[in-house]
């Protein structure tokens, strides 16, 4: 899944932010000498953080806001944007200090949530619920949601493709009308949630077409 506000500069500074926010178990980077001071103490304020206001006063969170816009973005507009509102960058700290394991692997959370279906299970979010996270009215409302969505996932997600995305949800909010329907997140994310019942649907058709060419071949 390609990043469409972060680079690949955002992306490492992402993973090490995260990296050294994790548990001193010898299975994750360390961080850059300037984050020495982070750790597991900083990772429990975020998780406590209820708000984005209550992130403003979190050093883990300003600092990675600090680093995210220091750097060149793919979009200078949108860059421009939270640089004056950093609310959204603040609230990548908040849910991804939620996150148990970096996935790495391009997948969006909303694959995540509606992933079992391929074996025909529950999936980990109801479709009700994942309506109402799609159709959040305030960034505090997304930031909540998405937060118990990483809990649903198991606390799994590639922190990059979430981070990106949760830009993604504030920049699109307030930039109602002037983004195509189909490049959208909202559109994005409906279609990874409901994509693994798509391919459960195709595996299906396949299997009858399969079961039907060996009649064909038992009867010849």
């Amino acid at each position: 899944m390609r990043l469409r506000y972060l680079n690949a500069a955002h992306e490492r500074l992402v993973r090490a932010w995260w990296n050294q926010l994790q548990p001193e178990d010898g299975a994750h980077e360390p961080g850059p000498r300037a984050r020495a001071g982070l750790g597991r103490a900083d990772r429990a304020r975020l998780r406590r953080a209820a708000s984005i206001e209550e992130l403003e006063t979190e050093q883990a969170a300003q600092l990675l806001t600090a680093e995210l816009l220091g750097e060149p973005w793919r979009s200078p507009a949108a860059r421009r944007f939270f640089e004056s509102d950093p609310g959204p960058v603040l609230a990548i700290a908040g849910v991804l200090a939620a996150v148990k394991q970096d996935a790495q692997d391009d997948r969006s959370l909303a694959w995540r949530l509606g992933h079992a279906a391929v074996s025909g299970e529950t999936p980990p979010m109801s479709e009700l619920r994942f309506k109402r996270l799609l159709k959040a009215r305030s960034l505090d409302e997304f930031f909540t949601a998405a937060r118990r969505a990483v809990a649903l996932a198991k606390g799994t997600a590639d922190v990059a493709v979430l981070a990106d995305d949760i830009l993604a949800w504030a920049y699109e909010h307030r930039m109602q009308g002037e983004q195509r329907p189909s490049q959208s997140l909202c559109f994005r994310w409906a279609q990874d949630y409901y994509q693994p019942q798509k391919g459960k649907s195709a595996d299906l058709a396949a299997d009858e077409k399969t079961d039907e060419e060996t009649e064909e071949g038992e009867k010849a």
